[in-house]
């Protein structure tokens, strides 16, 4: 199969091999030429499957595949229409000292300058919130971060996260500022702070976390939110890096360019191909005997989450991110011991990463890898944002047109 941006856009059946155990064997395979627009991905994929009904398995059974990226070439980005038209659209910004409206003619947004975080999100007078992005670093344990039966002390991950009180963390001393960048932009930023338990006080820099998210509004509605954590060089080790917010009730219907369809996780996802894949939200949880976490979908490109026909919520990562979609949080997966006494939500909870900290095998084995750690320092999400209407828009190309309108521009560089 060969595919542009997840879709499949030819294929072709190999010769027959006849390879006995331990040999190779060579063959060639003539790609045809896909046109491809500035900014798209191809992908070649190949499988393996039974060539009859096995003892162990039905006809055309998948026994085995493999994917490449194949490069195609990089062509010069033309202005997007939209861009262009952005000009002729106003963007609106009333504010008082405790409230701010920003309005292009979709989109509306309403900023509580008091707690400084986004209190409202409308697209044609639909609200899609229900809570506002804010810093996400907890997880649900998995059997590998430590056994939550009984108390999981250091080294085990969960007895530091736990020690550190990372299930409980408060974000303080927020500040909110917001200006007009130009006639077709306005910027809001936020920033807070939160001190770890285990400081001795609240100036010890080495367990404090900041956090800062900046909003860019253009007129034609789309939205830039850059994230910024940093993590003080005794929180080593953390669950995950990335934010959180959930959706007003009715985003049910989810899609997705990245890896699955299946979970997948930073240091367990070679089984899952890149491909545009779609389902319920309901149907990316996993069942663990033990409630944990679950859902993960590594090297995501864009996720797009739809209540009906009626309204989308396009996320296009600037860089692949991690993401979790579901009607249960870290909270609820970790305080229940079994499946029976877990509640759904009837928000739709969306988890974007940066990274989360890989499975490893702790439990029974060695601990997760150390370059699949979330350690200290500065880690950084920017996403962009989009609204749009699930009969007219196709959430590739919207994504395509967001990254385009906030990715600048290399000067004197050439990209092969």
């Amino acid at each position: 199969e060969l595919s542009l941006d997840g879709r499949v856009k030819k294929s072709g059946r190999l010769p027959r091999m006849k390879t006995a155990a331990g040999e190779s064997e060579a063959f060639k395979i003539d790609l045809p030429r896909l046109e491809s627009k500035a900014g798209e991905e191809q992908h070649l994929t190949l499988f393996a499957a039974t060539a009859r009904e096995m003892p162990w398995a039905p006809r055309a059974h998948t026994v085995a595949w493999e994917q490449f990226e194949i490069p195609v070439p990089q062509r010069r980005k033309a202005r997007k229409k939209t861009q262009k038209k952005a000009a002729d659209m106003p963007l609106l910004l009333d504010q008082s000292e405790r409230k701010a409206r920003i309005a292009s003619r979709h989109v509306e947004i309403t900023v509580d300058k008091t707690q400084a975080k986004i209190s409202s999100l409308r697209f044609k007078g639909v609200e899609l919130l229900s809570a506002s992005p804010t810093p996400n670093l907890w997880r649900a344990a998995t059997d590998n971060d430590g056994i939550k039966a009984y108390t999981a002390l250091p080294p085990k991950p969960l007895g530091k996260w736990l020690a550190w009180g990372l299930d409980r963390l408060e974000f303080k001393g927020a500040q909110c500022r917001i200006r007009k960048q130009n006639k077709d932009a306005i910027r809001i930023s936020l920033e807070a702070g939160a001190i770890a338990q285990g400081a001795e006080d609240e100036e010890q820099e080495e367990y404090r976390i900041r956090f800062s998210q900046k909003w860019t509004i253009l007129a034609n509605g789309f939205i830039h939110m850059a994230n910024e954590l940093r993590f003080g060089k005794a929180l080593d080790d953390l669950p995950r890096a990335g934010i959180v917010f959930r959706l007003s009730h009715g985003f049910e219907r989810m899609e997705w360019y990245g890896r699955g369809p299946h979970e997948s996780y930073w240091d367990r996802k070679a089984g899952a191909r890149i491909g545009r894949h779609a389902g319920t939200v309901d149907e990316q949880y996993h069942r663990y005997v033990v409630p944990q976490e679950n859902g993960n979908k590594t090297d995501t490109r864009w996720l797009s989450l739809c209540r009906k026909e009626e309204t989308g919520l396009l996320v296009a990562a600037m860089d692949p991110m991690e993401c979790r979609v579901s009607h249960l949080d870290g909270h609820d997966l970790h305080t229940a011991r079994h499946i029976h006494e877990l509640r759904p939500r009837p928000e739709t909870i969306v988890e974007l990463d940066w990274h989360q900290r890989g499975l490893g095998t702790g439990a029974c084995g060695p601990d997760t890898l150390p370059q699949y750690r979330v350690g200290s320092g500065r880690r950084r999400l920017d996403v962009a944002l989009g609204l749009f209407d699930p009969k007219k828009v196709d959430p590739s190309n919207l994504a395509h047109d967001l990254r385009a309108a906030f990715t600048k521009p290399k000067s004197g560089s050439r990209r092969g």
